[in-house]
């Protein structure tokens, strides 16, 4: 299923357009808003996500939408007395005074889908207001597309070498004049999505955090009519390494988890190999697998033409001689497979909490902390070990027809 609808999202690096001085003393705050993940929050406040698990007391990576997040060690202390001006380089190997320069450069940012002033603000470590003012905003409305200015034409400080201090690690350069700053780790995946019965724009622009404008601009369409088995193109945000993300209701989160826990504890798990009819089952599986390869995503597709997450396991597994429904990753999950002990090459991996809440993608474990999965840019090897799939990582299960 399509997580990556939700995803990764993570290509483009946020570029201060500040100097960035060392933490603050006193622990600041950070309210999640649409589109957030830990990933993102700790890029953007410069830390990390063990760090905001731990400032939070947070079990596991899932937040919710205006839940409030220390974001700043409170028993970090400043490398300054004195914050440094918006366009004032930062500190090296030196301490410095300033003296009144040259007019500063103001950079650009482009507002990406989710974001608001807030969010903008805290990324940028300037305030709502100053974004307001730059850019002469009555109101905290903006459009995704909208060009914002970032600092103003003032004077600037010019440094003055004092006594030299021990060096410290160098923040990001200034903001170059008219250099866009990008959201932390957001990029844009195109995907690709399959009408299904009771669909409508408005549904599907809900269930992927997009705009009915702007299905209809991607795909040129007139009207808001669609029918089923139409083949829709979506741009969504993602996260390297990961997919689109999705804003999840925290209630149905732990609701789901806690089914996912209790389906667990009442299996036994499998700790014996499979059989060799098993093992030539598996090979079959692995060598059908990888020859898929590229093969493009298509939600609810099952077919070479294009494959969602459990269309692709099914087809694999169907065509190497495992008579299985197709089903959704829940549905196997929960009544075709038994977790395993130990993992073997041909095994199922699932995870959860990725464009839905509960189980909802799966793929086929390969081997070295690898599987392979129809990804919302086709079908691809991934590594488990990359952040957004380790953090909704279940667990390793068989089909129960496989012995």
């Amino acid at each position: 299923m399509l997580q990556k609808k939700k995803l990764l999202f993570l290509s483009t690096a946020l570029i201060a357009t500040a100097a960035i001085s060392a933490p603050m003393a006193e622990a600041s705050s950070y309210t999640v808003s649409k589109g957030d993940n830990l990933t993102k929050i700790a890029t953007a406040n410069k830390t990390t996500v063990a760090q905001l698990k731990q400032w939070n007391n947070l079990k596991n990576d899932n937040i919710y939408v205006g839940q409030k997040l220390i974001v700043t060690n409170a028993k970090q202390t400043t490398t300054s007395s004195q914050p440094a001006a918006s366009n004032q380089k930062p500190e090296t190997s030196t301490q410095q005074t300033t003296k009144p320069a040259a007019a500063s450069s103001v950079g650009t940012y482009k507002v990406v889908k989710g974001d608001t002033l807030s969010k903008i603000a805290t990324a940028l470590k300037v305030t709502v207001a100053d974004i307001k003012k730059w850019n002469g905003l009555k109101s905290d409305a903006i459009y995704v597309g909208q060009q914002l200015k970032v600092g103003e034409v003032k004077t600037t400080t010019t440094p003055t070498p004092s006594k030299p201090t021990t060096p410290a690690p160098t923040p990001n350069k200034d903001l170059p004049a008219s250099t866009p700053v990008t959201a932390p780790n957001q990029n844009t995946n195109v995907l690709n999505y399959e009408v299904v019965k009771g669909d409508s724009l408005s549904k599907i622009a809900s269930k992927f955090s997009v705009t009915v404008a702007d299905l209809k601009k991607v795909n040129q369409l007139n009207s808001d009519l669609i029918y089923i088995g139409q083949v829709l193109k979506l741009n969504v945000s993602s996260t390297t390494e990961g997919e689109p993300e999705a804003v999840l209701n925290p209630k149905e989160v732990i609701q789901s988890d806690l089914a996912i826990d209790a389906k667990l504890a009442k299996e036994i798990a499998i700790k014996n190999n499979v059989s060799a009819n098993g093992q030539a089952v598996y090979a079959n599986v692995l060598k059908i697998a990888q020859s898929l390869t590229g093969t493009p995503y298509v939600f609810a597709g099952n077919t070479p033409a294009g494959f969602d997450c459990s269309g692709f396991v099914k087809y694999v597994f169907a065509n190497a001689g495992v008579d299985i429904a197709r089903k959704s990753s829940n549905d196997y999950f929960m009544n075709d497979t038994t977790k395993v002990e130990n993992p073997i090459p041909g095994d199922i991996i699932f995870f959860k909490n990725t464009y839905i809440e509960g189980i909802s993608h799966m793929g086929i474990y390969i081997g070295n902390g690898e599987f392979i999965h129809a990804g919302s840019s086709g079908v691809q090897v991934t590594k488990l070990s990359y952040e957004y799939w380790a953090s909704k990582f279940v667990a390793f299960k068989r089909f129960n027809q496989v012995k």
